[in-house]
């Protein structure tokens, strides 16, 4: 249904287990939470944005933008909040680009997405935005089956032109307090090789540059082995690294769990999809506006490129990974990637997901000492298997 997220316009969609809300502004997903019912923590999970926002090209996201550092970076900030989709560039866009009206990570960040569904809204969305400068059109189905706490997410990219175009299509997860903290929270990921960021960081960087490790450790000399798993951990501080999905794993997965509140959030997708886990760690770092020196936020990005460098400067660094880093969309043709995002209750005595596995009709989550838990996902597999879902999107 249509409703209202922090006065920005949104839509709601659930059922009688979990609840998402996405901004059409931009088509951010603002939360996703339990309802409140049983008893369950309702937490938002998702990472909101503690500096005001708005929807794209209204004169105040125009104000706010010049306030966050104008364009590209400003527009993109005065409407982003929680997970957001970066197509068709990861990090800033070209000169060029820019001179348009292009923001960090792509137009779909500023881009009105048009609600084109055909049934309940409390089931499902279908939207659809349009990227002129690209020359590209994103759509996004979004479904919550009933008695499930998953979300099932197709996307697909249209090319409109005459020509190939080389896209960077990232989903760029942002999660935050109070789900992840330094006191009682984990990250998991199906990863294994990384590289840190080689730019620098606009603050405090906590890790060495330009430097292979092995998940989930990284040696410093300033502050020792950062475990990576633990978040927000002191000092106050930035970074940003890529991480390699293994890629003999058919379908990989990003988590966070929380053992104070028993919760686990998380996404899984086809490896070959979605290679690269790019984080982002923001910890009271960045001292000007809009955050502040007091915003705490962890990027869990996924998709088929390393870092958020934007096309040309990944080009120069191309030779560090060994996968692609972009991927091609042929001329008047389309690509389709579908993931899911999910919630799970654990025990309280959980500290560490070891694994997170989909089968046919469930995900299952491991713990390091052996407990399991699952979560009824009829399809699941099917579902990330499926090239080109019967269905997706019509054609006009």
């Amino acid at each position: 249904m249509k409703t209202v997220w922090k006065d920005r316009s949104a839509l709601h969609i659930g059922n009688d287990r979990v609840e998402m809300t996405m901004l059409t502004g931009g088509g951010h997903i603002a939360s996703f939470s339990f309802t409140p019912a049983r008893g369950r923590t309702t937490e938002n999970v998702i990472w909101e944005s503690p500096w005001t926002t708005d929807d794209p090209l209204t004169p105040q996201h125009v104000e706010l933008a010049k306030q966050y550092g104008g364009t590209p970076t400003g527009s993109f900030l005065a409407s982003y909040s929680g997970h957001s989709l970066c197509l068709d560039c990861f990090g800033p866009p070209s000169d060029l680009e820019a001179t348009l009206g292009v923001p960090l990570h792509g137009e779909a960040g500023i881009a009105n997405w048009v609600c084109e569904s055909d049934g309940p809204l409390d089931a499902g969305l279908a939207l659809r935005a349009e990227l002129p400068i690209a020359g590209l059109q994103a759509l996004r189905k979004i479904q919550i089956t009933p008695g499930e706490s998953v979300v099932r997410v197709q996307e697909q990219v249209r090319n409109l032109r005459d020509t190939p175009r080389e896209i960077q299509w990232q989903q760029h997860a942002t999660l935050g307090e109070p789900l992840v903290n330094s006191e009682s929270c984990s990250i998991a990921a199906s990863v294994g090789k990384g590289r840190t960021w080689p730019l620098g960081y606009d603050g405090p960087c906590l890790l060495p540059s330009d430097k292979p490790f092995e998940w989930p450790i990284v040696d410093t000399e300033a502050h020792g082995r950062r475990d990576l798993r633990r978040p927000f951990t002191p000092p106050n501080g930035g970074f940003v690294v890529a991480l390699r999905q293994n890629p003999a794993r058919e379908i990989g997965f990003v988590s966070a769990l929380n053992w104070e509140l028993g919760l686990v959030f998380g996404y899984c997708f086809r490896s070959a999809d979605y290679p690269w886990l790019t984080i982002w760690h923001e910890n009271r770092a960045r001292d000007y506006a809009p955050w502040s020196g007091r915003t705490r936020a962890l990027g869990l990005e996924f998709g088929p490129t390393p870092l958020p460098m934007g096309k040309e400067e990944m080009a120069r660094h191309r030779a560090k990974f060994d996968s692609p880093i972009d991927r091609a969309v042929p001329p008047h043709g389309k690509l389709n990637e579908s993931w899911l995002m999910f919630l799970a209750e654990v025990p309280k005595t959980w500290r560490e997901v070891q694994d997170v596995t989909v089968s046919e009709d469930k995900i299952t989550l491991s713990e390091v000492g052996g407990a399991q838990t699952t979560v009824v996902a009829r399809g699941a597999l099917a579902f990330l298997r499926s090239d080109n879902p019967p269905g997706l999107f019509s054609e006009g």
